[in-house]
């Protein structure tokens, strides 16, 4: 039968039916609001890899129905499918969890937080796109990362309470979901966070005891437990392998197993008094030395602060600082190899310095900054130092400047004003480590 012919009888076939020859309007909108969601689903599921192959896998399970011939095909398609389903898998899986830094050495620089008028401020690494990620009343101080970057611990004063107590919060590296691991700890010190991001450290008195040194699960399932009660315990830091803690008492520089055995003195010398207004001391990254500032005199004009370093093999601490008669607040760099430590300087503040570990100065900064603990950037290239302007009689508020170790960059400067002069935070910043790409 020919095509025309064809046309002539189905025409006559439908004149015959008095079909129209238009679709009713009505049977239009019927069928176009039973096909558009289909659509919607389908174009969604084919958006993503995953629905792509789910549609592939339902087409391939419907072709196994079909004669012998057909269904070994549609079963080795399915196969590959499957395959290629586990592999995709994979990869979402692997790409959803964030690569982080290992605990110690040299990282990626992420943001950089700090805090201004008491409050935590998360910036760029060039100090650009601040913004503020506390809110609560009161003092938000101390930010510090944990050592994967994906949290931030920091001490929260209630403007309410005693002024010497303060809250333990930890929170996401943005500030978001806070969880409160300790509430109106007194004197509660910098919280410490171990080198897997598990658990955190602080020393403090809770609920009128005695000071002690505390240990907490960072994802607050249980209370803190102490660890020791040593007299004048505080400050604890974490060693690289999570085993034990450096901590301050006022017999000297302890090291003790996490569990609260064996603590044993490590300084040798006697001092009036250890420590620095950043932390107890430092950890070498390979947690073989601890770093530190001590005291000799009676506090007095005839007192001296120098900066020391001592191994865990038993030797005698080392001098550092050279007989600067003020030297203090030191850190170590990601690599170990240099010093960042803050020198007398010559007018109206101390100048940081840059050594290596037996004291040899690789580098000075000119200029006036305070005597606050400088911190350096994951991948040792910088450090950042905070101003309080000593220089400037008429006062003002105080900055952080991030520093180029090698002079290569110009000094960038961020606020760091707080509610008093007495209330500039121990810490210049804190760093978020990132993985190495």
């Amino acid at each position: 039968m020919t095509e025309a012919r064809m046309d002539a009888r189905v025409d006559a076939m439908l004149r015959r039916l008095e079909v129209p020859a238009a679709p009713d309007d009505a049977f239009i909108q019927a069928s176009v609001a039973d096909l558009l969601p289909r659509v919607r689903r389908a174009r969604a599921q084919d958006a993503s890899r995953f629905g792509r192959l789910l549609r592939d896998l339902r087409r391939a399970a419907g072709a196994a129905w079909r004669p012998a011939g057909a269904r070994r095909v549609a079963v080795v398609a399915m196969t590959l499918l499957l395959v290629a389903l586990l592999i995709v898998l994979l990869a979402i899986f692997v790409g959803s969890h964030q690569r982080v830094p290992p605990p110690f050495g040299p990282a990626a620089n992420g943001v950089i937080a700090y805090d201004v008028n008491g409050h935590v401020v998360i910036a760029n690494l060039d100090g650009s796109n601040p913004r503020q990620v506390t809110f609560d009343a009161g003092l938000q101080q101390d930010p510090a990362f944990s050592r994967d970057g994906t949290r931030l611990a920091w001490r929260q004063f209630d403007p309410k309470g005693a002024p010497e107590t303060a809250d333990a919060v930890l929170a996401d590296a943005d500030g978001s979901h806070p969880i409160t691991i300790a509430r109106a700890v007194k004197e509660l010190s910098h919280v410490a966070w171990s080198p897997d991001g598990r658990f955190v450290a602080f020393s403090g008195s809770i609920n009128g005891g005695p000071g002690s040194g505390w240990i907490a699960p960072s994802d607050g399932s249980s209370p803190p437990v102490a660890f020791t009660s040593m007299s004048g315990a505080w400050d604890p830091v974490w060693s690289p392998d999570g085993e034990r803690l450096a901590i301050g008492t006022d017999r000297g520089l302890y090291v003790i197993n996490r569990d609260g055995t064996n603590p044993w003195r490590v300084n040798h010398n006697d001092y009036t008094e250890i420590g620095s207004r950043g932390e107890i001391a430092e950890w070498s990254p390979d947690g073989t030395m601890l770093l530190f500032t001590a005291i000799t005199g009676d506090g007095n004009s005839d007192f001296e602060q120098e900066v020391y370093v001592v191994a865990l093999d038993g030797s005698p601490e080392t001098l550092v600082s050279r007989s600067a008669k003020r030297g203090r607040d030191a850190s170590w760099s990601p690599e170990g190899t240099r010093i960042a430590y803050m020198h007398n300087g010559h007018g109206f503040g101390p100048i940081p310095y840059i050594a290596d570990p037996r004291g040899n100065v690789l580098r000075g900064f000119p200029g006036a900054f305070g005597w606050y603990q400088p911190i350096w950037s994951p991948d040792g290239t910088k450090i950042v130092v905070t101003d309080d302007q000593p220089d400037n009689l008429e006062g003002g508020p105080a900055v952080r400047v991030i520093l180029d170790v090698n002079g290569h960059s110009p000094p960038i400067v961020l606020p760091a004003a707080a509610p008093t002069p007495d209330q500039l935070p121990d810490w210049a910043a804190t760093w978020q480590r990132l993985a190495l790409p």
